[in-house]
């Protein structure tokens, strides 16, 4: 039932009784040492160790066998066993690995015949042979395993894969959540809480000969990852062994005296589980947390708090139903020992109103002037999901009377908003960071996933302007190209300089495990600066709306060789000049760095051509870009790099693309990103590297008839650069 798929739904609000925030002071141990402000760290794939296998040896000072193993040998640049029947395994300790890592391995051949493996393993454990390992075999199955001890548990699988040279083979863990991908594509994931800590390495086997099993690269990840002006730095709050299925739901963080659990000024949290009770939990760090033993309310979800003098006050959903249980109102004084006041605070609305079928989240946001302020989620549909921001007042925070012009913010694009967001206040303007997303998207119905970060400003709760959007599924533990996952933004603080969110991130919101666990993102400057500028760290460079009159495109346009130019016709929109043939142009008329973006505006798009913004362009007409379709077809959205005229696919998706739709294409380093409407659809790795460095953004058309492709608008600039 959706209850239990949105009891996660992870909501942070630090709000005191005037509505402002509450200001944290201690998280520097979370991220170590930043830049200073107003300057964007280098964006990085993440890669913090790597093994080439070209020196002849593993380096000793680097390379550790697990205890009963050998260590493998390297013959002709690459690993392979070192004696068949043997199992060479081996962890990287030249560096302290985070929590949150990844081991990626490149095959060198074909797994032959036999019982022959390859292994991913991260959280070895040192001095055991110990840890979660991933396991490839000559029959085209990989599985997660546990290994206690030597012991292995297999705790799923995927089979019947498709494996050749080259392949690139991911198994991170995140939290409790274990994932792997092949060739950026995800595979297949599993929760499970038993290692903490420890390494990442690999292992191979062979019963027939060492040629065998072998690999031309290892590579090792952390769980730092640039997403705009964000920094993700991992999961600071994983799920615990027994919220695994759902995961944890943050609802309330306080940064405050009166410490219950611990001592002095602490970070107070309460949370619920995918059992549904809410627990208690505080740190002085932000980092280590350490939470009640037992629930602090049991039956109820989605906790949300806010404090008026020294008074908490909680609100949270009766369980008992698929997204319309009532709302309860529980006070307290110290933040464990709660008093119910009333079963039943709010509820759905009455019958035919917008609000009448499904109800999530209601949340307090500010007491101003005698007036207690609350916004909620709600719908209408229980199959589509497609929810809106509604408001409620009240005097006295008991009785709470709904607001006459409800809703007060709708979804653009048929989408849907989800408040439990991170809020602020700067000045006389409310600030929240609430939870989008681009419909058609998703794996099942109902398709409120993929979801990520959109910003909306107001000063009266009732007029939500300038969405802006924040962070994205960028990480293995949101569900990068699952397409059921999430990036939730539940709180955000300035600390030293810099913007802290904390946000909610899961690979899954529709099937078990789920996986809801709390990560952290960092900007490298404060609130009141973040909230003037956009957050994909993308200024527009140029831009062109076609108006110069029909016919050829400005003198800022040239056509690649290989390439026919495209034209402009009244509308005013770009079209082909050719029929079955491809068409393109590169904005030659700015400079651009290496790492730029692409986006276009769609005004048509048919199931037989293709309409694409392009990125690092190249005279000779070499480049990346995505063949986007105006109908839904898992093959028929394909990322794709162009060198020397020859088209190679890199990664497949399934999207449905309308006529207004803004389709964005970004590369940084050698990470491609697409963009439907702001929201992220794709994320690739080309691990090749093929196309040259440089160039510059253009687009692509290709038609079978003229009309059928059209472009409305472009705009493009560097990727990767903050806008102040």
């Amino acid at each position: 039932m959706r209850y239990l798929i949105l009891i996660l739904a992870l909501a942070i609000c630090c709000v005191c009784g005037d509505g402002s925030s509450v200001q944290a002071q201690a998280l520097q141990a979370i991220v170590g040492a930043q830049p200073l402000a107003g300057v964007l760290p280098p964006f990085s794939t993440s890669v913090t160790a790597s093994e080439d296998f070209s020196s002849g040896s593993l380096d000793s000072s680097k390379w550790t066998p697990f205890f009963g193993a050998a260590t493998g040998q390297i013959a002709g640049g690459v690993s392979e066993p070192a004696t068949v029947g043997v199992r060479d395994a081996q962890y990287y300790s030249g560096k302290i690995w985070p929590n949150d890592q990844t081991s990626e391995v490149t095959l060198a051949a074909p797994l032959g015949p036999g019982t022959n493996t390859v292994d991913l393993w991260v959280r070895v454990q040192s001095g055991a042979y110990s840890g979660y390992v991933a396991s490839l075999s000559q029959a085209g199955v990989i599985s997660i395993y546990k290994c206690v001890a030597g012991a292995f548990t297999q705790l799923s699988s995927a089979v019947d894969l498709t494996v050749v040279p080259g392949d690139v083979f991911s198994f991170n863990v995140s939290g409790s959540v274990l994932t792997v991908y092949q060739n950026n594509n995800p595979m297949f994931r599993y929760g499970d809480a038993t290692f903490t800590g420890g390494y990442p390495g690999f292992s191979q086997y062979t019963n027939t000969a060492v040629s065998d099993s072998q690999v031309s690269l290892w590579r090792g990840r952390d769980a730092v990852q640039q997403d705009g002006v964000w920094q993700k730095q991992g999961i600071v709050i994983p799920a615990l062994a027994g919220d695994l299925q759902y995961g944890t739901v943050n609802a309330t963080m306080l940064y405050e005296g009166s410490a219950q659990l611990l001592s002095g000024t602490v970070y107070k949290m309460w949370l619920g589980s995918g059992a549904g009770n809410i627990y208690y939990a505080e740190s002085s760090d932000g980092v280590a947390w350490t939470r009640s033993g037992s629930p602090v309310i049991t039956s109820q979800a989605f906790p949300f708090i806010i404090k008026n003098g020294a008074t908490y006050h909680l609100y949270s959903q009766t369980l008992g139903g698929a997204g319309n249980g009532n709302f309860a109102h529980y006070t307290s004084s110290d933040g464990i020992s709660w008093s119910l006041q009333s079963s039943n605070v709010f509820g759905l609305g009455a019958g035919g109103q917008w609000d009448d079928t499904v109800i999530w989240y209601f949340q307090p946001v500010a007491i101003s002037g005698g007036t207690w302020y609350a916004v909620y989620c709600a719908g209408n549909n229980a199959t589509s999901y497609q929810l809106s921001l509604g408001l409620a007042t009240s005097s006295d925070g008991i009785t709470w009377t709904r607001y006459g012009s409800n809703p007060v913010l709708v979804g653009p694009n048929s989408g849907s908003v989800v408040n439990g967001g991170a809020l602020t206040k700067v000045g006389s303007t409310y600030y929240m960071w609430m939870y989008g997303n681009q419909p058609g998207q998703g794996g099942a119905v109902p398709n409120l996933d993929p979801g990520s970060g959109v910003r909306y400003q107001t000063t009266d709760f009732i007029t939500w302007t300038n969405p802006v959007h924040s962070v994205h599924m960028s990480e293995p533990f949101e569900g990068y190209n699952f397409k059921t996952g999430q990036a939730f933004p539940n709180g955000i603080f300035t600390v030293g300089g810099r913007t802290f969110m904390y946000v909610q991130s899961s690979p899954s919101d529709n099937t078990p495990t789920m996986g809801y666990q709390l990560s952290l993102a960092v900007a490298p400057v404060p609130i009141d600066v973040l909230v003037q500028h956009p957050e994909d760290a993308m200024p527009q460079t140029a831009s062109d709306n076609f108006t110069s009159g029909t016919g050829d495109l400005s003198a800022n346009w040239t056509t690649p060789s290989g390439l026919t130019k495209l034209q402009i016709v009244s509308g005013p929109y770009v079209e082909s000049t050719t029929t079955s043939a491809w068409n393109g142009m590169r904005y030659s008329g700015a400079s651009f760095n290496n790492d730029q973006w692409s986006e276009i505006t769609v005004h048509a798009a048919s199931s037989t051509g293709v309409t694409s913004p392009a990125v690092r362009m190249q005279s000779n007409g070499n480049c990346y870009f995505m063949q986007f379709l105006g109908d839904w077809s898992a093959s028929n959205q394909i990322l794709y790099k162009r060198v020397g005229g020859v088209d190679t696919a890199l990664m497949a998706t399934g999207m449905t693309v309308s006529a207004g739709d803004k389709l964005r294409l970004s590369v940084v380093g050698n990470i491609l990103t697409v963009y439907q409407n702001g929201f992220q659809i794709l994320r690739v790795e080309d691990f090749s590297h093929a196309v040259p460095s440089g160039g510059v953004p253009g687009m692509l058309i290709y038609a079978t008839t003229l009309v059928d492709e059209q472009i409305g608008g472009w705009s493009g600039g560097n990727a990767g650069v903050l806008p102040y």
